[in-house]
């Protein structure tokens, strides 16, 4: 079972242009329904370590999150993905981090 704001590693495949890819931390946010269907709706927004002082991104901390450094949650790159892909659970965002993303993702998606 995936819940919302968990944070797995995934395998997003071959890049093309400019999407993330390749083997990365993911944070989970589907609504939790969706998560609990059959089969499992993963949306998902990849992490990365490298800042760029984007307004899109979240910054996330080490600590609960399981992850080894200070890294940002890249709201512009919402990706489906099919739960096969995901490989080990590092952690959870906390519900800071995930207010700060539902509002970017609103703001992205005009909602």
């Amino acid at each position: 079972m995936v819940n919302r704001g968990e944070i797995f590693l995934a395998d997003l495949g071959d890049p093309i242009g400019h999407e993330q890819a390749l083997s990365r931390p993911v944070v989970v946010v589907s609504a939790q329904p969706w998560l609990d269907s059959e089969p499992p709706v993963l949306t998902v927004l990849p992490i990365t370590r490298t800042f760029r002082g984007r307004s899109t991104h979240v910054e996330i901390e080490p600590g609960s999150s399981g992850l080894r450094a200070t890294s940002y949650i890249k709201c512009e790159d919402i990706r489906a993905i099919s739960p096969r892909r995901l490989g080990r659970r590092f952690g959870a965002a906390d519900a800071m981090v995930l207010i700060q993303v539902e509002l970017i993702l609103r703001r992205l998606l005009a909602l």
